[in-house]
Order: C-alpha cells, then sequence, then structure tokens
C-alpha cells in the first residue's frame, strides 16, 4: 500500500517503511510415479479415479471435480472445456491421452451400473451430469464439494501411503508439468497441454530434481571445443 502510494498517488514519505519479503517454504510439489501409485492403491475407486484423470490432464480440483459429460466428446478422444469453467476464462480442448481415456470408460461403466441399481436418478438426471460422482445414498449422483475430495478419506490414504501430509490434489497439477519436463515436452507443449497461459506460470509448476538437471548439464558435454 505504501509502495502504491509513493508512485501512483507521489506520496512523500519521511521515513519510508521497509518491509522484506516472505520466503517461500521449498517443498518437493509433485511425486514420483510410484508415489502417485501408492496414493491411487489408497484411495477409494471414484478419488483414485479423479487423481489418474489429473495426472493424465494437469486439470485443476474444480475441472476435474466437475466434470461434464456434455464435454467429453463422442469418440471419448477429445475433452473440450467451455471457458467460463477455466481459470483464465478460455476455451481449453484436451486430446485425450490413453490413461485419460481409460478412465473415461472406467465412469461410463459405473454411471452405467448406477442408473441401473437406482432407477429414480433417471427423472431428475437421465444422464448424470458429472463424469465423478458418488454413489453412497446420502450424497446419490452428486459430485465431490471442494472440500471433501481432500477430507479424512484423502489424508488417512496419503498417511498410509507413506507420503508427506502436504500432498493435496492440486499436486497433481505440479506433476502434471513435471513429468512432462522430465519426458521433454517443450515449454509450448506443457502450456497448451495443460491450459497454461504464461511461461512464467508453467515454471511455478514444473520442478526439476537434481538428477534431472545434472543430465540438462551433461548435455553439452559431448561437445569438444578444444580446450
Amino acid at each position: 500500500l505504501c509502495k502504491f502510494a509513493r508512485k501512483t498517488l507521489v506520496v512523500q514519505f519521511d521515513n519510508f517503511p521497509e518491509f522484506d519479503n516472505l520466503k517461500e517454504n521449498e517443498r518437493k510439489e509433485w511425486l514420483e510415479p510410484e508415489d502417485a501409485a501408492k496414493l491411487i492403491r489408497w484411495l477409494d475407486p471414484l478419488r483414485a479415479n479423479m487423481v489418474r484423470m489429473a495426472l493424465a490432464t494437469g486439470l485443476r480440483n474444480a475441472n476435474v471435480r466437475l466434470m461434464r459429460w456434455e464435454w467429453v466428446s463422442p469418440d471419448l478422444k477429445e475433452l473440450n472445456i467451455p471457458r467460463k469453467y477455466m481459470k483464465d476464462g478460455k476455451f481449453h480442448n484436451i486430446q485425450m491421452s490413453q490413461a485419460a481415456v481409460t478412465v473415461i470408460k472406467e465412469r461410463l461403466k459405473a454411471r452405467d451400473i448406477l442408473l441401473q441399481a437406482y432407477p429414480k436418478l433417471r427423472k431428475h438426471q437421465p444422464t448424470l451430469d458429472y463424469v465423478f460422482v458418488q454413489d453412497c445414498k446420502q450424497s446419490l449422483g452428486n459430485p465431490f464439494s471442494a472440500a471433501a475430495i481432500t477430507g479424512r478419506a484423502w489424508k488417512r490414504a496419503v498417511r498410509l501411503a507413506g507420503l508427506p501430509p502436504w500432498v493435496r490434489f492440486h499436486s497433481m497439477r505440479h506433476t502434471f508439468a513435471t513429468w512432462h519436463v522430465k519426458a521433454g515436452s517443450t515449454e509450448g507443449d506443457i502450456m497448451e497441454a495443460g491450459g497454461w497461459s504464461s511461461p512464467a506460470s508453467v515454471a511455478r509448476y514444473s520442478h526439476q530434481d537434481r538428477e534431472h538437471k545434472k543430465a540438462v548439464s551433461g548435455r553439452l558435454d559431448a561437445i569438444n571445443i578444444g580446450l
């Protein structure tokens, strides 16, 4: 506020207050493949499918949790998310990987089983609007709330998988970007695939471990300039 007053409003200060920027807590926000697999094994089938979809697409919590069947193309190969559902307000098209398609097929089976078991659902939700819906009687046919997805069941799975307590659903988006970097995807490719609007945004999400950085640095070792 003081900086805004000095720069924009041209307010003069006799003793301008200076504040040290707080250092961000450095932590490994992404998961190794084996750790992601452990988490998935300990989660219930619905949450496990949501994590698998997030890892395959890089989508945020809300975009996975509230994913609609109308976004899925008839051939199950594309996901088309209208702009009003995206954080940056831009239409987002995803060419789904085999991992994502597998999840969609599993959810189709789950939807058919649910509609057969509870015929009354057809009156209110003929096809069930959402891809990831609950099958418990209290929340039948409804998606998780934002908080419920990482509630008690999530924390228990994280603990049993031997993962640090900071692991959250959003960690899957970091993991998606980091796995792409390690696989050799370009910055532009990652931006397009994950719906990031700028290289700076990708940089915040993609993390490289020391071994990967060492491998990148070593790529020039083969070039001999005679020194």
